[in-house]
């Protein structure tokens, strides 16, 4: 097998031979023509970027801001290996790093690549919705569990943002108004108190109107309206002691997003009849659906943390980092996309809780031997609400004339709490062996515990529906109805839930895991400028459950929620990085080779009761790839960069992954299934298909002038910045119907401003080519109503904007 499969390679010699790779800072205003310096903390110390033996990307603030990122999503463009795959539900988008990500609807199974903000893990990565006041943003590719260990398989995001001034006051502002009603509203201030006392304010705003249209309403739906408020106390009494109080929050008061058809090969097909009636083509350009059920939902998340910092005798440094999450989100859509009632409400509310505490000492950098060392504890409890109404017809399907005594309603719903803990102790040390060479290596011991309370509300076919009444389903952690495997027809009628099962099935699961991850590295400083390195790791992602999607029935014929077993990557890693003509050109480079054992991936299982999205160990998988990443800047006011990921990323044994139906006669509405299905189970094992949402090449071209009296008195910039990727597949199975085509997204903006940086006024677009790219596709829900069509999904990313900026400081 080639190293890299099919990848583009000319793509790959186009992106070296344009000058460099990506840049990783903002270019610096001065008469150099050097490379800023990038300082990270991937060890958990701040050390040179061109020092640390590991992959690493990293932006800082300022950078962020003039390329205009404010979210998620759009870190994409600092990083070629990164991508942040949104979904209709926020717990369920998440981090990809080198193609390798977990985005999965289960309250039982967590991320691959870990999210921090100040050093604090989150649950869930969008809970970092909002972009402001940042310091910098370091991406670790790779496993990272040693130092970072909570579900860091694939990679950590850190992201840190800017600590209080002591005796400094100064504010900021951060206006944006573009196309769609687009606005980005940022205001910063920092405020000295005393002499050792500071405190710094955030406030943002974000709003972006709709951008699917509901013709059976008339009315657009999915937009994004974020409010957020970021609050730091810090006190700093001397020079040995260091105390930074956070609290933040943020409130959505918008549902985003949705799905609509992409593709109905059958016109005859209800959704095909529903799609006619509005005058809705199903395309991949297609931003409509023929729904009869508005969405809505909304999202609070809140969180605090104490960061102290004490300097002992000796140089040495202990750190404690405590902190607190809570996120509750709500989310329901229509998810027949048609004008009949076949699943008219379909989603669930999630409340998610966590508390985290690390304690950890760093020795003084010595001559010869330096090291970290730490604990750490975290105890997380998700509570994951999930329903689902609607009725099923009878011929004619989905007519409005169907005779409401041939309409049988049903609801049904699930309860899941998963409550975890996880403790570690972790160390590192780092040995110079002569004056060049150096050896590091590290370990951690992890201890999981995780059960699984989960409780299924019965189907109810009886004509009125049933929708659960426990007080979660409003908003509030409320008590399960009952603590008893079953609660008995009468208690049910009690509590105002009819139904005809006698009982409500209850499951209770525990599991647990004990991991040693760790990593060796060694590298080398054959000149000052030049370091190369070699890195092995094993890395650890902990157990869970697939907490969703089951029935009674199911529970009944002993299809309880299956345990997931642990993660477990081992990677090998070799690089190189160079600062070169004086630090005009920074270039650092690496090919990597990971292997994943007991993947954890969603997909949609077949059982008894019919198809249900699982969570799944997918056996094998292989990760190989090369990156390179640098930046030139041959005068001192021009900076261009560039920056490329070529991955090779195929499953290894994956058996039960379930085939995908392709239409052969539409007058019928005829499926068949794929070549080597198995028609007993209905699936295929996915040995050797391409990784689900993994591109085999991805690269960021970028270029900024920056020119002091550009316009007479005033200095000026000019940006532009490209962003390509090579197709995916969204599906295991490698249905040709869930892949996207190859894309690229185009942006630029000119600005002219005060020479101080006291303002200045920005002109901006992104995606100015207007390329509609699907973040999601996947086959329609209900193949009945949509046989062997697919349903797909568009993030803000998806089509253009310009607008304009004022960035102020006083």
């Amino acid at each position: 097998m080639k190293l890299f499969g099919t990848a583009s390679w000319g793509v790959l010699a186009s992106a070296l031979l344009s000058g460099a790779a990506h840049a990783q800072t903002a270019a610096p205003q001065s008469n150099t023509s050097e490379v800023e310096a990038v300082i990270v903390t991937a060890n958990k110390r701040a050390e040179n970027l061109q020092k640390v033996p590991l992959s690493v990307v990293a932006a800082t603030g300022d950078a962020l801001r003039e390329r205009g990122i404010t979210n998620l999503q759009d870190l994409r463009q600092i990083d070629p290996s990164l991508n942040f795959r949104m979904s209709i539900s926020p717990q369920s988008s998440a981090f990809a790093v080198r193609g390798v990500g977990t985005s999965t609807y289960s309250a039982g199974l967590e991320q691959s690549v870990s999210t921090l903000i100040d050093g604090v893990i989150l649950n869930d990565a969008s809970a970092a919705a909002i972009l402001a006041d940042i310091d910098r943003v370091e991406v670790l590719r790779g496993p990272q569990g040693m130092l970072f260990g909570k579900n860091a398989s694939a990679g950590v995001i850190s992201i840190t943002t800017k600590d209080p001034k002591i005796g400094v006051f100064e504010g900021e502002t951060h206006l944006s108004f573009g196309e769609n009603n687009e606005r980005v509203l940022q205001g910063i201030v920092n405020v000295p108190i005393n002499d050792d006392l500071a405190a710094r304010l955030v406030v943002t705003h974000n709003h972006l109107d709709p951008w699917f249209h509901y013709p059976v309403f008339n009315k657009d739906v999915g937009g994004i309206d974020i409010n957020g408020v970021r609050a730091k106390l810090r006190w700093q009494p001397s020079d040995k002691f260091n105390a930074v109080l956070s609290f933040d929050a943020n409130y959505s008061g918008e549902y985003c997003c949705n799905n609509v058809t992409r593709y109905v090969p059958a016109a005859n097909s209800p959704t095909g009849v529903a799609n006619a009636q509005y005058g809705i083509v199903a395309s991949p350009n297609n931003f409509s659906a023929a729904a009869d059920n508005l969405p809505e939902g909304n999202g609070r998340v809140a969180g605090g943390a104490l960061n102290l910092e004490y300097k002992l005798p000796g140089g040495y440094t202990l750190t404690a980092i405590t902190g607190y999450r809570q996120t509750n989100r709500r989310a329901f859509y229509d998810a027949d996309y048609a004008t009949f009632s076949n699943v008219d409400r379909n989603g669930g509310a999630t409340k998610n809780a966590n508390f985290s505490q690390e304690l950890r000492i760093t020795s003084p950098v010595y001559e010869r031997f330096d090291y970290v060392a730490g604990l750490y504890y975290f105890n997380s409890r998700v509570r994951s609400l999930s329903t689902q109404e609607g009725s099923f017809h009878t011929p004619p399907f989905g007519s409005a004339t169907t005779p409401p005594n041939l309409r049988v309603l049903y609801s049904g719903s699930n309860d899941a709490t998963v409550t975890s803990d996880h403790a570690a102790v972790f160390g590192q040390g780092r040995l110079r062996v002569t004056d060049t060479l150096t050896l590091t290596a590290g370990a951690r011991y992890t201890r999981d515990d995780l059960s699984l309370q989960y409780l299924v509300y019965p189907t109810n076919p009886t004509g009125a529906l049933y929708r659960p009444t426990t007080p979660f389903y409003v908003g509030y952690d409320g008590p399960y109805p009952s603590n008893v495997p079953c609660i008995t027809k009468a208690q049910a009628l009690a509590a105002n839930a009819p139904a005809t099962e006698n009982c409500f099935p209850a499951y209770r699961e525990k599991t647990d895991a004990d991991n040693l991850s760790w990593r060796v590295s060694v590298q080398n400083q054959f000149t000052p400028d030049i370091m190369v390195y070699g890195t092995v790791a094993r890395g650890y992602k902990g157990p869970g459950f697939s907490a969703l999607g089951l029935s009674a029935p199911l529970l009944r014929a002993g299809n309880n929620p299956q345990q997931v077993r642990p993660e477990i990557p081992t990677t090998y890693e070799v690089g190189v990085k160079a600062s070169l003509f004086d630090r005009r050109l920074v270039i650092n480079a690496d090919v990597f080779q990971t292997d994943y054992k007991d993947f954890q991936q969603q997909v949609f299982s077949a059982t008894p009761a019919g198809f249900v999205t699982l969570a799944k160990n997918a056996g094998d998988v292989s990760v190989k790839g090369l990156e390179v990443n640098a930046t030139v800047r041959p005068v001192p006011e021009l900076t261009i960069s560039a920056g490329t990921t070529v991955l090779d990323a195929h499953y290894g044994d994956f058996a039960g992954v379930p085939c995908y139906v392709y239409l052969t006669n539409p007058a019928t509405g005829t499926t068949a299934r794929q070549a080597g299905c198995d028609p007993a189970s209905n699936s295929i094992n996915a040995s050797g298909n391409r990784l689900a949402g993994a591109p085999e090449v991805q690269v960021n071209l970028s270029s900024a002038y920056d020119r002091p009296n550009m316009f007479g008195a005033y200095s000026g910039h000019i940006r532009l910045n490209y962003v390509w990727q090579s197709d995916v597949f969204y599906n295991p199975n490698g249905d040709p119907l869930q892949r996207q085509e190859p894309f690229g997204l185009l942006g630029g903006e000119v600005g002219i401003g005060a020479d101080d940086d006291r303002w200045r006024l920005t002109l901006y677009a992104t995606n100015i080519l207007n390329k509609h790219w699907a973040a999601a596709i996947s086959a329609a829900p209900n193949q009945a109503i949509n046989p062997g069509g697919t349903v797909h999904y568009f993030g803000p990313q998806a089509f253009r904007h310009v607008g304009v900026r004022l960035d102020a400081r006083f």
